[in-house]
Parts: C-alpha cells; sequence; structure tokens
C-alpha cells in the first residue's frame, strides 16, 4: 500500500454568505398575526409530524413569491427562495429544495378538495377579528385582468372552469381575452372577506346576484357585515328578490336608466331638498322597486354640476342645431290649406325640446298664374300657407337638466333611518397587503409618527408598496462561529419595525442569543479591503 506524503491540511473556514430579506420579513410578520397558515393547516387537517411542508407554509411561500414583485412561476420557486432565511421567513428546516412545484400542487389540489372559497373564508374572518375590524360595511366589486396568448375562447365554457375569452375591456383592448375577479372588501382597511374568479366575459349584474344566492352564508361567517355596498349592477327586480331571502342589509345605486328613477329626477329641485352636508342636500322617496319594500335617497351633488353643465351643454347644442334647422325647413314648407299649415306647426311645437316657438303665426300667400305685378281686382289661381315666427331657448329647463344630472339615487332596505341616517393564493396576497398597509398607518396614527415618502416629505399614511421598497437591501450576513447579523438596516426601519411590535421587531434572534435580528446595526467592524470581521 502506497504512503501518502501530502501533509494534513487545516480545515477550510467556511466562508462568510449573505441572505436576501428585503420586506419579506414585514410580509412573513403579517402572515403569521393574521394565523393563514394556523387556519388552513387546522382546516385542511395538516399534521406538521407527518410533512415538512404543509399546505399552510405552501400558501406562505406563494404568498411571499406574490408580494415578491417578481412572481416567479410554480417551477421557479425554489429558485426564488434559493437565498432567503426560509427558517425564520415560513418555518425551522424548510429548504428552497422544498418548495418545488410538486410540493406547492399537491397543497394547491388540497385547497381546492376543502373548497377555496370556504377556506378563505375563514381565513378573512380570522384576520378581520385580529385586526379588530367593526365590518359594519362589506363593499362588493368586480375587476378584470387581460391576458396574452392563444385560448380555447372559441370553444364552449365548461360550468366547473373559469372561460378566459373577450368581453367587455376596460382598458379599450377587446381584442384581448381577459378574466374577472369578483371581490367583496371591508371597507376599514380594504381587507378582502370574500372572492370568486370569473369568465372574461361576465356580467356584474348576473355575477352580483350569483354571489348573493351562494356565498351569502360564507359572507355572514367571514364578514358578518351590517350593510353590503355594492354598484348599480346590483339593482335588479331579480336580485332585489334573492336578497330579500337574507336578513341582510344593503346599499347600492339606483340606474338612472329605470322609468322610475327618471321620474324621480325629474322632480329634483336642490332648493327644496334638506341640506346633508356642504355640497350636498338630499330628499328621502318611499320606493316598493321589484316588490321589496326600501328608501330611495335622492342626493344633489355640487361637486359634480360643473361635469353635469358640461354634459347638458353639449347635448343642448346638439338639439337646438337640429331643431333651428327642422324650423327652417318648416318655413319654406308651403301648405294647401290653412287647416294643414296649423297642424304641422302644432307637430312642430310639441316635439320641441331645447326651444319654444315665439309668436308663430299661419300667413296666406297668392299665386296667380301670369308672372308680374297683378292688375286690380284679379284673382289668384292658388292660395298656399307659410309658417313664420321665431325660436326661443328654454332656460327653465336647461337649468332643470342640469339639476337632474347633478343627482343621483342610493337605495337601501333599512327602513329605520335612525340605524342608516342618511383566483385563491392572489386573494391572500390582497389580504396580506392591505392588513399589513392599514397596520403600519394605524400604527403611525397611534403614535403621532410619520414615514418618508418617495421625496423625503414625512407622511402618516405610506403606502404598504412603498415600505417594501423602502426596505430594499436589508440582507443577512451569516458569520461562521459568531452568528448573524442583519446589515443596513437603518434607524428608520428599526423605529417602524418598533411601533409595529415584538413580531417584527423579534421576527428572529441571532442564533443563541435574544438580541432580536432586525435590530442588529450594519456592523461596524466589517473592513473595507479584507472584507473580514474584526474583533471590537
Amino acid at each position: 500500500m502506497r504512503h501518502s506524503y501530502r501533509p494534513d491540511l487545516p480545515p477550510q473556514p467556511q466562508p462568510y454568505r449573505t441572505q436576501v430579506l428585503d420586506h419579506l420579513g414585514l410580509v412573513a410578520g403579517m402572515f403569521e398575526e393574521l394565523g393563514i397558515t394556523e387556519v388552513i393547516d387546522r382546516a385542511t387537517k395538516q399534521d406538521p409530524e407527518m410533512r415538512s411542508v404543509t399546505a399552510g407554509h405552501a400558501v406562505k411561500a406563494m404568498v411571499l413569491n406574490g408580494l415578491g414583485f417578481i412572481n416567479q412561476q410554480l417551477y421557479l420557486v425554489p429558485h426564488f427562495f434559493q437565498n432567503q432565511p426560509l427558517s425564520r421567513l415560513i418555518a425551522p428546516g424548510i429548504q428552497a429544495s422544498h418548495l418545488n412545484d410538486d410540493t406547492l400542487g399537491r397543497a394547491l389540489d388540497t385547497l381546492y378538495d376543502f373548497g377555496v372559497t370556504e377556506l378563505y373564508c375563514l381565513i378573512a374572518a380570522t384576520a378581520a377579528t385580529r385586526l379588530e375590524l367593526t365590518r359594519t360595511f362589506s363593499h362588493l366589486d368586480t375587476t378584470s385582468f387581460q391576458v396574452d396568448g392563444r385560448y380555447h375562447s372559441a370553444q364552449p365554457p365548461d360550468d366547473q372552469v373559469v372561460h378566459i375569452t373577450q368581453g367587455y375591456s376596460r382598458d379599450h383592448r377587446p381584442d384581448l381575452n381577459e378574466v374577472m375577479l369578483e371581490l367583496v372588501v371591508e371597507h376599514q382597511a380594504g381587507i378582502p372577506v370574500l372572492m370568486q374568479p370569473l369568465s372574461g366575459n361576465s356580467h356584474d349584474g348576473t355575477a352580483f346576484g350569483q354571489v348573493v344566492s351562494d356565498h351569502i352564508a360564507q359572507l355572514h361567517t367571514s364578514a358578518n357585515p351590517t350593510y353590503l355596498v355594492a354598484d348599480s349592477a346590483l339593482y335588479s327586480a331579480e336580485n332585489l328578490q334573492k336578497l330579500a331571502e337574507t336578513s341582510l342589509k344593503w346599499i347600492t345605486r339606483v340606474p338612472a336608466t329605470l322609468h322610475e328613477a327618471q321620474a324621480v329626477l325629474a322632480q329634483a329641485d336642490p332648493q327644496t331638498m334638506t341640506p346633508l352636508t356642504e355640497g350636498y342636500r338630499y330628499r328621502v322617496v318611499p320606493s316598493s322597486y321589484g316588490g321589496v319594500a326600501q328608501r330611495w335617497v335622492l342626493i344633489h351633488s355640487e361637486p359634480r354640476q360643473p361635469q353635469a353643465q358640461r354634459t347638458v351643454d353639449k347635448q343642448w347644442r346638439n338639439q337646438s342645431t337640429h331643431e333651428v334647422k327642422a324650423c327652417q325647413t318648416l318655413g319654406r314648407t308651403a301648405f294647401a290649406c290653412e287647416a294643414d299649415a296649423h297642424q304641422a306647426l302644432t307637430r312642430f311645437a310639441h316635439d320641441l325640446q331645447t326651444t319654444f316657438l315665439h309668436d308663430s303665426t299661419v300667413s296666406p300667400t297668392p299665386h296667380y298664374g301670369k308672372r308680374g305685378r297683378p292688375g286690380p281686382g284679379a284673382q289668384p289661381d292658388q292660395t298656399v300657407y307659410h309658417i313664420g315666427g321665431a325660436l326661443a331657448s328654454r332656460v327653465a329647463a336647461r337649468q332643470a337638466l342640469v339639476d337632474q344630472h347633478s343627482c343621483f339615487i342610493l337605495a337601501t332596505n333599512e327602513l329605520d333611518e335612525a340605524q342608516l341616517p342618511a383566483p385563491e393564493v392572489l386573494a391572500v396576497c390582497l389580504l396580506v397587503y392591505a392588513a399589513l398597509e392599514y397596520r403600519i398607518r394605524r400604527a403611525l396614527q397611534e403614535q403621532g409618527a410619520t414615514f418618508p415618502d418617495q421625496k423625503g416629505k414625512r407622511i402618516p399614511n405610506p403606502t404598504a408598496r412603498w415600505v417594501f421598497h423602502y426596505f430594499v437591501g436589508i440582507h443577512v450576513l451569516y458569520i461562521p462561529g459568531q452568528g448573524l447579523m442583519i446589515l443596513n438596516l437603518t434607524d428608520e426601519h428599526q423605529h417602524l419595525l418598533q411601533l409595529l411590535g415584538k413580531r417584527y421587531a423579534g421576527l428572529a434572534s441571532i442564533m443563541a442569543s435574544a438580541t432580536p435580528f432586525w435590530c442588529c446595526a450594519t456592523p461596524k467592524h466589517l473592513t473595507a479591503k479584507s472584507g473580514m470581521i474584526s474583533k471590537p
């Protein structure tokens, strides 16, 4: 056997390494504060002892990916978490390779088997309770997402599948396919409490009625709102009948195209209406539209008057031009008898909208058979009749039309005026984002603190997206034998984390040390030339 004469080499020291934290610590902290992991694992009966990555952990990983503003596909999620401190962001022992597309796909299958809408309602209910939201009002609306690529949109849709197809485009791109998302959000923090994906060509009125029929029980579980607020798409006789079968109170806008609404708007007189707040007046009108007892509140808005003025002026000019031309044509028309002329004059005056006839006359015009001046006593061969007069503008009618366009009608089934004076991971991302923004703003308000905006001006209500951007560049430095340090954490970062509470300031600790890792300053003993840590 040959002996090796190679001398024993000392073991190589483990190199320093860093991991990117950025704003994901805030996202992970809010995810845990809302208890989303526990709700998902408890509802889907996950056993953490039997699985390294539970369904709750998988959803948390997808939310971190979604709010990382990179939005990697499922098979690229391990690449996204390659340089992230997963043991602190998700759970101890989880590695990036664990979060592969198979693991995430199985987790999504588990959510689908349980029911994504039902599960999301449980998440939203827990989040609203932990944030201490009153949940008096919930707002119902839809939004659309445009997609590129080829889809089988020409094929008949499957009832169990969201149909990606062309529909009404708010961005004036009817050539693109789209998919829609229906959301119910609470009014304080803007947290989604109910979500439903819809096909791209879904109609709001039909979708609103469907969510009332199918998910009213979940809505009561998750939000338990006192009032459901929606736009005029909810207001139809069919939807009102569906709402009447529930105990839910609602507030919506009455479409101005209804004959009953047009009759009420035609009687709008701001001078006789009761002052509401500065610039607004109102009048209560009882209604039983759709067979449901309700209150209509006719509201006059002074801020809407400039727009109403422009709209009426444009319509008024076009109609007036049309009526002037019609009057000129009528004046050139010869009628065989006086009765025909009066009949045409009456019919013309009845159709006038923006003008009226002033000093109208019907005059006979004799026609003689020979050219030139007729002689004394000559009898005309024919007598025709012409209409004369001038048009004048209806000033009072124009102002009444401006008043009508400055008004709108709200409807509610709350008859007691004393009570009421006048897709799944995407939705969880929205919930976490809205909750974190609400928590940041409330913490700043309670402490009378501010946060710098993009221009350096201190404001009390920053957006969560700007706070995320402000936290970009924060890294975790692992030092062999010494633990870890947080790099680039400024006093501004630490102040906000302290305002948010211990969960954020102490999201993790330095190895065996009890000092929260968020609260470590940038290491001052890092030598610029060598990059080594020197002892203090």
